[in-house]
């Protein structure tokens, strides 16, 4: 797991996350589609307003490929710290 700022450029070793019941049932479905195909590699949950936005990944050996540069040399120095 590697949660990251992109607004400050640091990684982050917890967060707390706050949300209602449908942007949880948004959270979930989001999940569930990335892991049914990882090729997918991301999607977004957002507020009720759009002010306030969650992107969640996930990443496989096979879909590094789709990230842009600086989450793949993330991912790949987690990925050797793991």
């Amino acid at each position: 797991m590697l949660i990251y700022d992109p607004i400050s450029k640091k990684t982050m070793a917890h967060v707390t996350i706050f949300l209602t019941p449908d942007e949880a049932m948004e959270l979930v479905t989001t999940v569930n589609a990335l892991v049914a195909e990882p090729n997918q590699h991301h999607g977004h949950v957002c507020n009720a307003e759009y002010s306030c936005e969650v992107t969640v990944a996930v990443y496989t050996a096979s879909n590094l490929s789709g990230f842009d540069a600086e989450s793949r040399a993330l991912l790949e120095i987690e990925r050797r710290s793991s």
